[in-house]
């Protein structure tokens, strides 16, 4: 069910929507070990929005 709502935002989002939801995507057997810092990062965002986007 997570991956088929990311896969909805990743098509109906933009900018940095888009790539956390392919970085949470290309990454889920890792979702539960992730932070928000470490996607942050990866993704070249703030964490606060990879907080919004949660």
């Amino acid at each position: 069910m997570v991956l088929h709502e990311l896969m909805r935002m990743r098509t109906s989002s933009e900018g940095a929507e888009r790539a956390i939801a392919d970085y949470l995507i290309a990454h889920c057997s890792r979702l539960g070990s992730l932070s928000a810092r470490g996607i942050a990062a990866e993704v070249h965002v703030v964490p606060s929005t990879v907080v919004r986007f949660c």
